[in-house]
Formats: C-alpha cells, structure tokens, sequence
C-alpha cells in the first residue's frame, strides 16, 4: 500500500482539497493541546502541496539558454539531413550577406550632422542671432548640437558598413 502510495502521490496531491482531510485530525491535534488545529493542518495541506508544485516545477523548468541551444540543435540537424537529402546548401542560403557600405547615405549625413553641429554652435556662442528667448536659444542650441553629433556618427557607422 505504501509503494503505491509512493508511486501516486502526485496524483494523489493534485486532486487532494483541504476538505477531504478528515474531521478526526483535528480532533486529534486540539486533544494534543494545539490551540488552533485547523490552522495548523490547513499549513500541513498547503506545505505539501507546494512541495508538489515546487518538484513539478523542478522536472519541467529548462532555462531559455537551454531550449535556445536546444532548438539550435535541432535546426542544425534538420538543415543536415535535408542537405544530404536535397544536396543543397541550405546553409549559404540562411546565412546573412555582409552588410555593403552607403557611401552617400554616410557621407550626407556626415555633412548634414556636421552643418548642424556648426550652426548651434554658432547659435550657442551668439554669432548667429534668432529672435527667441536666450534661454530657447540655449537650449535649443545644446539640443540641436547633439542631434548633429549623433547623426554625424551615424553617417559614420553608414560609411562602415555597421
């Protein structure tokens, strides 16, 4: 009786509800001189079945690195099979191309995060006058200028083919 029991018990914890305990256990626990029995088995009840719920958690967790190598595995394997299959590559075809360079895309905007940066600059030191408040004018000008540095270092990455 035990060994099956033993062999079921997370059948039998899955379908086990607080009130299918006996009345008769806490009869038992308030003649030992437990002062609230119902709480103590309803802490028992709750412990077991978090200990069910913690082991199948245990068995079924994998983490996300394991599938990934896992599914990596398996797509490795499928892509061999249908390359003997086929005598194909189909490794050539899910492979990336190198990214190419963009000169005029690179160089623009080079030329435009460069005319930018220079114009706030000038906007910033007071060379170039706008008629808005100084402190728009300040700001603005801080603004604008790391908008024309950053996209002068996209223009950058564009030349590099990044």
């Amino acid at each position: 009786m035990l060994d099956l029991l033993t062999d079921y018990e997370h059948l039998i914890v899955a379908g086990m509800q607080f009130d299918d305990l006996p009345k008769e256990d806490e009869k038992a626990l308030r003649l030992l001189g437990e002062a609230d029995p119902s709480g103590v088995l309803l802490a028992a009840f709750l412990s077991v079945k978090h200990r069910e719920r913690s082991r199948e958690y245990d068995e079924n967790y994998r983490s996300i690195e394991e599938r990934l190598r896992s599914i990596e595995g398996r797509l490795d394997r499928a892509i061999e099979a249908a390359e003997e299959k086929n005598d194909l590559s189909l490794r050539a075809k899910t492979e990336k191309p190198p990214r190419s360079w963009r000169w005029f895309k690179g160089l623009g905007k080079i030329a435009q995060g460069t005319a930018l940066t220079l114009a706030d600059c000038g906007l910033a030191a007071g060379l170039i006058v706008v008629p808005v408040a100084p402190t728009t004018q300040t700001w603005g000008a801080i603004i604008s200028s790391i908008t024309g540095v950053g996209t002068t270092l996209h223009g950058i990455g564009e030349l590099r083919g990044e």
